[in-house]
């Protein structure tokens, strides 16, 4: 686990050895899955062991960022800058 500038980024093992990344935004709530999502291959949530539900966004397994923290950090960046302007229709 790995603390980023907009959140946490948690990596693991997919079955066959491939390493994958899940990031969790400070200010994402949790949501049914959604894909794609901005820059993300997609957004959803999962729940953690104390019953908290969270949300996360993920790049593809095949995405070379998928594991890297300061990646996600600028995606997540990037995404929060088009949100705001959507809103506020620019």
């Amino acid at each position: 686990m790995e603390r980023g500038r907009h959140g946490l980024l948690i990596t693991g093992h997919f079955y066959n050895g491939n390493r994958c990344g899940t990031y969790i935004p400070w200010e994402l709530p949790p949501t049914d899955e959604i894909e794609p999502w901005y820059g993300f291959s997609h957004r959803t949530k999962f729940t953690l062991s104390n019953g908290l539900e969270v949300g996360d966004v993920s790049f593809r397994a095949d995405d070379s960022r998928r594991v890297i923290v300061e990646e996600y950090d600028k995606e997540w960046q990037r995404t929060i800058g088009q949100i705001r302007a959507e809103e506020t229709g620019g």
